[in-house]
């Protein structure tokens, strides 16, 4: 029997929550497909981020991350949103994409977010382990809903996402 690697074998459709995060005024925003609730009291949500991103590095030096989602038409927005940029320059910026102050913490959430979470992790709350990315678990300190936005962005694999009862490829960025 060949071995494979156990996400190899996809595409497995996955929700795209996009994690932003604010370090020296720079607001990053990073897609994420590995994202779980993972209690209801208190009210926590799992997330597994690259090791070395600006991301990660802003979360382990802030504390503080809003978990969202976004809706299937920005689904461009989103995939340009992994381009990999100099440190000190946002992602925002390459579709202009705009940001609304939170309720309880510094870093923003998107205006274009069907959904947010403000979640607040520890060094307690950080797993090491896996060899490619950290496991983030982040206590919910607030929620809401855009109910102007809808049909939430799916991802396939590669450049393929998926809303709306249909599956398009992004550009390459």
């Amino acid at each position: 029997m060949e071995d494979k690697h156990i996400f190899s074998e996809g595409p497995f459709p996955t929700l795209v929550y996009v994690v932003t995060t604010i370090y020296k005024d720079v607001v990053n925003a990073c897609p994420v497909t590995w994202c779980n609730p993972c209690s209801y009291d208190p009210p926590l949500f799992m997330i597994s981020i690259k090791k070395g991103s600006d991301t990660s590095f802003n979360i382990l030096q802030t504390h503080e991350f809003v978990l969202q989602t976004v809706s299937f038409k920005h689904f461009q927005e989103v995939h340009n949103l992994a381009m990999p940029l100099e440190r000190d320059m946002s992602e925002l910026v390459i579709d202009d994409l705009r940001t609304v102050d939170t309720l309880f913490m510094g870093t923003p959430r998107l205006d274009i977010a069907i959904n947010w979470y403000e979640c607040k992790t520890g060094l307690r709350m950080i797993n090491n382990y896996g060899k490619t990315h950290f496991q983030i678990i982040g206590e919910v300190l607030s929620s809401g809903y855009n109910y102007q936005q809808q049909d939430p962005l799916l991802y396939h694999g590669q450049r393929s996402y998926s809303g709306s009862c249909k599956i398009l490829e992004a550009e390459p960025y």
